[in-house]
């Protein structure tokens, strides 16, 4: 009896435990806990209209002015009881007639060591090739490479392809409607030929097609080669594109008057669009109608 009456108190104990594992699993992100300050804990949840956010302690990158967290990137994850609403949300027809651009050649002019330490004057024009399999395989992307938008476009169900099928393969786009690019800065003559000879695209960022890269596939490396002040600082564009937008559109973060408008071969934003695209449904449902 005394044997039975312990059995059954163990098996209460590990039924409390598994529901107290799992109840603090489910309310990661939300405690009270003083002694519980540090937020930098691996998939943090956080909740907004459309999304869960989860901020992944890999990213966390220090403290602003305001003594705020700041990671540079966030990874987003669908709701459940959304999926009606990114159905609506996502590509109007079921053709896949339209495809976005992931930027991997801005992901890597931005990695560090990369271009931007060139352009600082921390280091020689070694900088100005970036790539190998060490940093592929590390490769992030984040705020400047349109990590919101790619996460966004994948749940909503649209066609992805990256800027290195497009450099390979420049009449992929053909097969394609409508070419939603986003932060793609850095790409090469083939892809700048490619998307500005399509017919419909949507320039989602400012700052796209504004320097010219060299990209070599055996490497899985790129080289700048003109733009952005290089190799001369007169050179903006890389390749004098009248329609280059980046000021002062680039450095319009809030997007609070969000508008598109016409160039020959398609349309343009006049704002930064990565703190919107994750929360405001009107914006995506702009995108899905233009």
């Amino acid at each position: 009896m005394n044997r039975i009456l312990i059995i059954g108190i163990i098996l209460v104990i590990a039924i409390l435990i598994v529901i107290a594992f799992t109840y603090r699993i489910q309310d990661a992100g939300e405690s009270t806990n003083a002694d519980d300050k540090s937020p930098i804990t691996t998939n943090v949840v956080y909740d907004n209209s459309l999304f869960l956010i989860h901020k992944n302690a890999d990213d966390f990158i220090g403290k602003d002015e305001n003594n705020e967290d700041m990671f540079s990137r966030y990874l987003l994850s669908p709701k459940n009881d959304n999926q009606q609403l990114y159905d609506s949300l996502g590509p109007k027809n079921a053709n896949h007639t339209t495809v976005v651009i992931i930027p991997i050649f801005t992901a890597l002019a931005y990695h560090n060591p990369g271009f931007y330490n060139y352009y600082a004057g921390t280091c020689d024009e070694s900088c100005l090739t970036v790539g190998g399999s060490a940093v592929n395989s590390s490769l992030k992307y984040d705020y400047r490479s349109s990590a919101m938008a790619n996460q966004v476009f994948e749940i909503l169900g649209y066609d992805r392809i990256s800027d290195a099928d497009v450099h390979m393969e420049p009449a992929i786009l053909k097969e394609y409607d409508r070419v939603i690019l986003l932060h793609n800065e850095y790409v090469t003559r083939e892809m700048f030929d490619a998307i500005t000879s399509h017919p419909k695209v949507i320039y989602l960022y400012p700052n796209a097609l504004h320097a010219e890269v060299h990209a070599d596939v055996e490497t899985s490396s790129i080289t700048l080669i003109r733009g952005h002040g290089y190799p001369q600082k007169e050179i903006r564009n890389g390749f004098d594109w009248e329609h280059d937008n980046t000021n002062p559109y680039e450095y319009d973060k809030e997007c609070k008057n969000w508008e598109f408008y016409e160039i020959n071969n398609g349309m343009m934003l006049n704002c930064y669009p990565e703190n919107i695209i994750f929360s405001d449904i009107e914006f995506l449902q702009t995108i899905r109608d233009l």
